[in-house]
């Protein structure tokens, strides 16, 4: 809690050993977390198509489906904000603008 350089908030670092064995509880029900995320998205990238960066919400039904599913399993500080942030870092949703060059190649 004295370390200056990394999370000093003692919920959150509950929050991560409960993550943790909320985690290995779904692995010994023979579940990854790699399927247990992308059930949400019936195993596809989704692709929304926003006009440009502006339109971006700061979630998504499916990242509210995330969370609950989450929740459900006893994960903790995986609210809808968060679980759409996580979906669009692991490649989940490609929400880059049909502005942007990246859209077609994602």
């Amino acid at each position: 809690m004295s370390d200056k350089n990394i999370i000093r908030n003692r919920l959150k670092i509950e929050a991560t050993i409960q993550n943790a064995k909320s985690l290995l509880s779904l692995n010994k029900e023979g579940i990854t977390l790699s399927q247990f995320v992308w059930e949400v998205t019936d195993e596809k990238v989704l692709q929304p198509k926003f006009a440009d960066s502006r339109e971006l919400p700061s979630t998504t039904i499916e990242a509210k489906a995330l969370s609950k599913k989450f929740k459900k399993a006893n994960f903790k500080f995986m609210g809808p904000v968060v679980c759409y942030a996580f979906m669009q870092a692991n490649g989940l949703t490609n929400d880059h603008s049909l502005e942007c060059f990246l859209h077609q190649s994602v």
